[in-house]
Parts: C-alpha cells; structure tokens; sequence
C-alpha cells in the first residue's frame, strides 16, 4: 500500500487488576502523571487521564468487577504514547494480543495518501455511482460549506453499528484552515474503525505481519473495492488503476469468525508474573510449601493434550526436566 499507515484510536479492556497496575504494567507508564477525574463515560464512573489516554475504572452498580479496566486512546493518544516509548504502538498491540484477559473492542487504522493516488473527486463520483464492491449497505456524503464555496468532502461506507466502517476525507482540509500556506495540499486519508471481533482480528494479523501496508490493504480488500461497472456480476468486475496503484495487494484478510490465539509457555509465565505473582506470594507463605506443591499437584491433572505438548515443545528449546 502506497500510504502512511498508523493506528488512529484503541480501546481495549482488562478484567484482572486494577487501573494503577493497567498503568503501569500495560501501558508502562508513570502512573504520577495520570490525573483522577470522576466521570461517567461507557458504563464507568471514575478515570485516570493523561492527555489523551483514559484508563476508565468503577463500573456503574457496582460492577467493576465484572467490567475490569477500559483503556482508550484517540488518535492523538497514540501519538502521545509513541512519543512517551518511542515506539511504534503495534508494539503495545503486539503484547495485548500476547496476554489473556485482554479484549480490544476498537480499532482504528488511518492510511494517508499524500502521493496522489486518492483523489476526493474520483472517489466522491465512484461512490454516487455504487461503483464499489462491499457487504456494507450504508453510505453518507458529507461537504463542508465556508462562505460562497463549498470545500472538503469526505464518503463514509457502514453503518453507525457496524463492527467494520471504512471512510475517505481530506484530512488537509480538516487540519488547516483556507489561509493556511498548507491549505490545499493533497493529504487524503483513507480510515478504517474495527469494533470488537473484527478489532481482535485485525490486531492479530497486524501483529503477525512483517510487512503492515501489505496487511492494512488485505483487511481493506476483505470487506471493499472501488470498481468499473464493466460486467454484471459484481463479484467480475475489474477495479480502477487508481485504486489498485494505491493498495498494491489484492489479498483478503478473511475477517470472520474470531481466531483462536494459541499462548505459548513463555506468554503464560510472563502473565503469571504480571497478574498472579502476588496472589501466588500470598498464598504460598499462608499455606506452606507443601500445601501449595498440592495445589500444583492438582493442576497437572487438568492439563490436556495441547498443554502437555506445548510443555514438551518448552523443555526441548530451553532444556528443561
């Protein structure tokens, strides 16, 4: 794919522990800098907010229990935690995915075109005209309006429900104003929002991925595609050079039903450590070590097949007994 390509907004939510180890254990983060606000946000009634990170905590009823800790980054929030690492936040998806517990309910991935390829008045046409292939029936039209001319255009494919929504608008023109010398230079993004299982899937194949433009235009390909109405059967139908020069890959990413991630060994004893060891710490100075060797005893009678391979898989690669 032909474009800049970042995550643009993430929530992801963990039943587990508690806000300050969310902070500090999830995210990483100095939990000093995070400000307590008392809000009531998606069922929530307490948050620790820094810029724009929101670790959401206190569920209403008295259900917090239930409904954990949610951690939601806007685009900007993103930002802020890459400039705090100095990493790229794949890298904090790349370890929710790693871990149990964890749900991620949205994300948003923006593809800026600032080469050319996107044109707002191709795609503003090839919309009005349905010449595009997509399971997603809704569609809205938006032009902004400022004093005798109208100005940017953006085309949003998906309902206000859908778990899977892609939009296209000039971004130039949202960020700069007419006076502005950057007013005007093509800046186009193209912006995918994924909610729940279709967040899951695409945060695993990003993951996976060595190459990510590659995996954003397979994602983009499973669910829509600009096309020419040269054939009357849809599914035939060629697509635009314009569009193909931009996504350079015409593989499908499959979003359907929700993968099943396999944890190794190693992504279980770091959990353990994160989010048990001091239960485990507790509980072993309370009972005596034999009373929690039993414990352990115990647990070997439940392990099935694939836990006993994984283990053997453990012992050859690091020598264990």
């Amino acid at each position: 794919m032909k474009a800049d390509i970042l995550i643009d907004w993430l929530t992801f939510t963990i039943r587990t522990v508690k806000a300050d180890e969310v902070i500090k254990e999830v995210l990483r983060m100095d939990i000093g800098l995070f400000e307590y606000k008392k809000k009531s946000i998606n069922f929530y009634t307490s948050a620790k907010v820094y810029n724009n990170i929101q670790v959401l905590y206190d569920g209403h009823m008295g259900v917090s229990a239930d409904m954990g800790v949610c951690v939601t980054m806007s685009g900007a929030g993103c930002r802020m935690y890459e400039e705090y690492h100095n990493v790229d936040v794949i890298e904090l998806i790349r370890r929710l995915v790693a871990m149990e517990h964890i749900n991620i309910t949205r994300l948003d991935i923006a593809c800026d075109d600032k080469e050319g390829f996107l044109d707002m008045e191709n795609v503003w046409q090839y919309a009005l005209e349905d010449k595009y292939r997509s399971r997603m029936r809704s569609k809205q039209f938006y032009e902004s309006y400022s004093g005798k001319q109208y100005g940017a255009r953006s085309v949003y494919f998906g309902s206000v429900s859908s778990m899977y929504k892609l939009r296209i608008y000039d971004k130039s023109a949202q960020m700069y104003s007419p006076d502005s010398s950057l007013y005007g230079v093509h800046w186009i993004r193209l912006e995918i929002v994924l909610r729940n299982t279709y967040a899951i899937q695409a945060a695993v194949i990003l993951t996976k991925s060595d190459d990510i433009a590659n995996s954003v235009a397979s994602i983009i390909n499973d669910k829509f595609c600009f096309i020419e109405r040269d054939d009357s059967n849809v599914s035939r139908c060629m697509s635009p050079n314009w569009w193909i020069e931009f996504l350079e890959c015409l593989e499908y990413a499959n979003l359907e039903a929700k993968p099943k991630v396999q944890h190794t060994v190693e992504q279980h004893a770091e959990w353990l450590d994160f989010a048990c060891s001091r239960v485990m710490a507790k509980v072993y100075n309370a009972i005596g070590s034999e009373n929690f060797n039993q414990i352990m005893k115990n647990g070997v009678g439940k392990l099935n097949d694939s836990d006993i391979a994984q283990i053997e898989d453990f012992k050859r690669r690091f020598g264990g007994e």
